[in-house]
């Protein structure tokens, strides 16, 4: 019997493509500094603050089309502090939505790093806020309070998602926007694009931010000063309700948009006094 010689499949050989990866040891706490204390200030004032720099950033005659693009990217990191700051520091001020998130869980590591006061970040760790869907799920999930489809606050929050699609494709797509960015911004194209921002271009995605950040600041106080009433927190009765209406107006009354009012007298408008 004729034996069939049996057939040697041939190994490839590695070819290098490109220089040999070395590897690299870098110690990352020399990224690191303390954080220092967390503001004071109502968070739509830190906002405000933050923007402000990346603006004249922006504007700066040095600036280059790619450092522009990136400063999109801290722009909507900024409308996302603002939220997370807002969640935390009214689940410790408001008795009702500590309620909310008392039964949520939260790592060991969470416990050791965060603050009493800042543990409720804990909560969020995990969670963009970089969109309209993520701000309503979040706003429900923290504070127990649902953004409503048709408000004035999901509109402008919907604005701000427009915004979240340019940074996606920043970030994730080195500037190209895809079918679906486009469609999110309600933009038909027939050819690929990529996002070019010049120096006005920028200030209108700052006043999209600012519409965001403003009707979502009025909806909480309004939405938690109406649970409260509903809920016996607050009667109508200033010496009663001094502490708590105190407490959330130095959450959210704006130092930058109402310079000079005076606690007492916005509790007044809201009572008819």
């Amino acid at each position: 019997m004729t034996k069939v010689a049996a057939k040697h499949k041939a190994q490839p050989r590695s070819v290098a493509v490109n220089t040999s990866a070395a590897t690299v040891v870098v110690d990352f706490s020399k990224f690191l500094t303390p954080r220092g204390a967390l503001a004071n200030t109502p968070a739509i004032d830190q906002y405000y603050e933050s923007t402000a720099d990346v603006l004249r950033s922006s504007g700066d005659p040095a600036c280059t089309p790619q450092a522009r693009r990136l400063l999109v990217v801290e722009l909507v990191a900024c409308v996302e502090r603002y939220v997370r700051s807002l969640l935390v520091s009214l689940v410790d001020a408001c008795p009702c939505s500590r309620r909310v998130v008392e039964r949520k869980q939260v790592s060991l590591a969470s416990v050791a790093y965060y603050s009493g006061s800042e543990l409720a970040f804990a909560v969020l760790d995990h969670q963009a806020l970089s969109g309209v869907s993520e701000i309503v799920k979040a706003t429900l999930q923290m504070l127990g309070l649902e953004v409503k489809q048709g408000s004035s606050a999901y509109v402008a929050l919907s604005g701000f998602e427009r915004v979240c699609q340019l940074r996606h494709a920043i970030v994730h797509q080195a500037g190209r926007l895809g079918p679906n960015n486009l469609l999110e911004i309600d933009i038909r194209a027939t050819s690929p694009v990529v996002v070019s921002i010049d120096a006005l271009g920028y200030q209108d995605l700052v006043a999209i931010c600012h519409a965001a950040v403003r009707a979502y600041n009025q909806y909480v106080f309004e939405s938690v000063i109406e649970r409260w009433a509903r809920e016996g927190h607050i009667v109508g009765d200033w010496g009663q309700d001094q502490v708590l209406f105190e407490k959330i107006c130095s959450l959210l009354l704006s130092q930058v948009d109402r310079a000079g009012a005076v606690v007492p007298d916005e509790y007044k408008k809201i009572w008819g006094g």
